[in-house]
């Protein structure tokens, strides 16, 4: 049994094992549990999420909590004269037409949730008899997590086009808003609380096997597996404007100055979840055989052949409503089997005493999904050495992935959003529009967000081939060194867009899924495809700037190429040994194409790190084992974007320590040991990446992530 405790900077750790079995002349039988949990780190916590903002093309930025005098993410005027100063909590400065207060939505937004887990596992082994052994495997799951997403805002147009239909013109309520003839002002707020979202999983399965001696080398194995999974997700949502525009024109929410409203309408403006559930349950069987079909000069030439079957089904239930009816919302069902065939040889060609071989070996399997038809996928390998001590190596192959359950649940809606002011600015800022061209977003316009995947998605496909080459040199002993050279191409993706992204997004992707004034038909066809309720522009259609499709689907393709390669040298010293380990990849492209006909793009210079290095210098003194290990992310350069028109971020560089003293003696000092483990050691921040001046999410994780020093201690002990 084991257990550790770490702690950092308002963040703290713990995890715990133990195992326990017993042992007899045919079989064994063993139970292990492990717990882990960790709190939350919330962004205020960390000072790379803190940064100060600043002025920004004449916009008013505030890096403040969301709390009166500063609640308003946005406020804006259109035609007329600007309402007086005492209708707002902020100057009037940030209450003039076209201009912006943000205040910091993500200080209380978590980097890292609240999570505990609960795992158990367990096995048992029995040899029947000479010639015949089963083994049981079985396995308990849950998993529970906590997110804070930062303050509760929503948005609200005051003026005819949102409050007509909830009696604005005849209300007498309404004195707080200026309300000239045809004019909207849109205004944004924070409540007092935050949004939070609780997900538990639970998942439990069960696997027998077994393996059947034939004689002559051949071996027959099965398998029969069966497992179910539940995951559900509570969101805290905003009530809809069916709810809140009566609120609004009542007087009883003045969204100016929302804390001013009474704790039992705060509550029936937060009493909304985004619910979801999800149940999966999967039966897997597979039988193969396989030994040695003849003989070779250079050895035997070996088969395996098999066949498997697999069944699963997936059960959701999701959308926004209040506690009492998630019950009510309308259940999904999808289901699918797959029947498949596979086989592979390998096969020694040549060889002799002296290290000289050269291995081939051809696999291959079909499958046949029961929604998405069949494929074929071969793979084909090679191993030469020249000498025992170096090896030179190639595959190439092709894979296939279906579409998850999740995604290819046709019947199940699309989620969609309607983000306004910072939110709309941040998915489409006004200065990567004009380079393209594009009109900016008007005042008291939004985006419609579609998320979720898009129906009929097909399989997708992927090519990967790579040569290799591992050395041992006998003249230094101790020594290894390894290289490969990968090459990956998928094709028929199965991704959302990356709109977070930005320069990516606008580069590649936006000609295909962001749609700029759409017309009335095409916003009520895609609302009626959504799990939204409503248009909170009805009746004004013309207040929807633009639709953004990200939803997955089948993009064109990617393509990636680059080398692993890694470095180990140990070497026997009069007090124990040292070692030294070098490991890393290095990207030499990456290329991206939104659809097919389209041409690759490369990614290199939108947000990749192309080098990553792990180095690590350890020895062995006695009982004590020490080993420092250096973190390397290499910087790259970005188009100008963010506060400061960024064009670089830099390196980041971490530096880990670990300490284990096996504890000599018997008795209660038998197999006893202590651990010290140091991550980020000198708690370095992530290099800054000033990604937007309205989403701090997205600022100083572009480069590496980190949850600053943390510092565990452990022990463990075998009884």
């Amino acid at each position: 049994m084991d257990a550790r405790y770490g702690f950092g900077k308002h963040y703290h750790t713990f995890d715990a094992n133990a195992t326990i079995g017993r042992e007899w002349d045919s079989g064994s039988i063993w139970v292990s549990y492990n717990y882990t949990e960790n709190s939350t780190i919330l962004g205020k916590r960390r000072a790379y999420n803190s940064t100060p903002l600043s002025n920004v093309a004449g916009t008013l930025v505030r890096d403040q909590e969301c709390t009166e005098p500063n609640v308003l993410v946005s406020a804006v005027n259109v035609g007329g004269t600007p309402p007086a100063p005492s209708l707002y909590a902020t100057p009037l400065s940030a209450a003039g037409r076209n201009t912006s207060n943000i205040c910091d939505l993500t200080d209380d937004a978590a980097i890292y949730p609240d999570q505990n887990r609960h795992s158990v596992y367990a096995g048992l082994n029995q040899q029947l008899n000479d010639w015949l052994e089963v083994n049981v495997r079985t396995y308990y799951y849950r998993k529970e997590s906590d997110h804070s997403l930062g303050k509760f805002f929503g948005s609200v147009n005051i003026g005819p086009s949102f409050l007509a239909p909830f009696g604005f013109l005849t209300s007498p309520h309404t004195t707080f808003v200026t309300g000239y003839p045809g004019e909207t002002q849109q205004v944004s707020f924070a409540l007092p609380d935050n949004y939070v979202q609780h997900v538990v999983l639970d998942s439990w399965g069960f696997t027998p096997t077994f393996t059947a001696d034939l004689g002559g080398g051949w071996q027959l194995r099965g398998l029969a597996g069966y497992s179910e999974s539940a995951t559900t997700s509570h969101t805290t949502s905003l009530a809809p404007s069916s709810i809140l525009g009566p609120l609004v024109v009542s007087g009883a929410f003045n969204p100016y100055s929302p804390t001013t409203a009474s704790p039992a309408v705060i509550a029936t403006l937060e009493d909304y979840e985004s619910y979801g559930k999800a149940d999966q349950r999967q039966f897997n069987a597979r039988l193969s055989v396989d030994g040695s079909l003849f003989s070779l000069p250079a050895g035997e030439v070996k088969v395996a052949v098999g066949a498997e079957f697999l069944d699963e089904a997936y059960d959701s239930r999701k959308g926004n409503t209040i506690p009492a009816q998630f019950l009510q919302l309308p259940r999904y069902h999808q289901s699918r089997n797959v029947k498949s065939v596979f086989g592979e040889i390998v096969a020694p060609i040549f060889g002799n005493d002296n290290g000289l071989s050269f291995v081939v070996s051809a696999a291959g399997r079909y499958d046949h999904y029961s929604d998405v038809g069949g494929t074929f996928n071969p793979k084909f390998g090679a191993t030469f050495k020249p000498v025992d001590w170096v090896s030179f190596r190639g595959s190439w192959g092709k894979s296939f992935v279906a579409p998850s359950m999740a995604d290819s649940a046709v019947a199940d809606p699309t989620n969609a959003s309607f983000q306004y002011g910072a939110v709309a600015n941040f998915l489409a800022p006004p200065d990567i529009l004009a380079a393209k061209g594009l009109p900016p977003i008007g005042p008291g316009q939004a985006i419609i967000v579609l998320l979720g995947a898009k129906p009929g998605l097909k399989p997708q496909h992927a090519t990967n081939w790579s040569l290799g080459a591992d050395i041992q040199p006998p003249f230094v002993p101790g020594l290894r060194l390894s290289a490969t050279y990968y090459n990956l191409k998928y094709t028929d993706l199965i991704q959302g867009p990356p709109f977070t992204n930005q320069p990516l997004y606008f580069a590649t992707f936006a000609d295909t899924t962001f749609f700029v004034n759409p017309s009335a038909a095409l916003v009520d066809q895609t609302l009626a495809e959504a799990a939204s309720i409503g248009n909170p522009c009805a009746p004004q259609p013309t207040c929807i700037y633009a639709i953004q499709d990200v939803r997955k689907q089948n993009l064109s393709g990617f393509k990636q190429s680059g080398i692993d390669f890694s470095t180990n040298y140990a070497r026997p010293t009069g007090f124990g040994s040292v070692d030294l380990s070098v490991g890393g990849t290095y990207i030499l492209t990456r290329k991206n194409a939104a659809v097919v006909g389209d041409p690759y793009v490369s990614e290199l210079a939108t947000l990749n790190s192309r080098l990553k290095v792990r180095t690590a210098l350890g020895a062995d003194i006695g009982n004590l084992r020490a080993q420092l290990t250096w973190n390397f992310s290499q910087g790259f350069d970005t188009p100008p974007t963010g506060l400061n028109n960024q064009t670089h971020v830099g390196d980041f560089n971490t530096f880990d320590l670990f300490l284990k003293y096996d504890v000599p003696g018997t008795g209660v000092f038998q197999d006893l040991s202590f651990s010290l483990t140091g991550t980020n050691i000198f708690d370095q921040d992530p290099p800054l990446f000033d990604g937007s001046a309205i989403v701090k999410a997205q600022r100083g994780f572009r480069n590496g992530n980190t949850v600053g020093r943390l510092i565990q201690l452990g022990v463990a002990k075998k009884f």
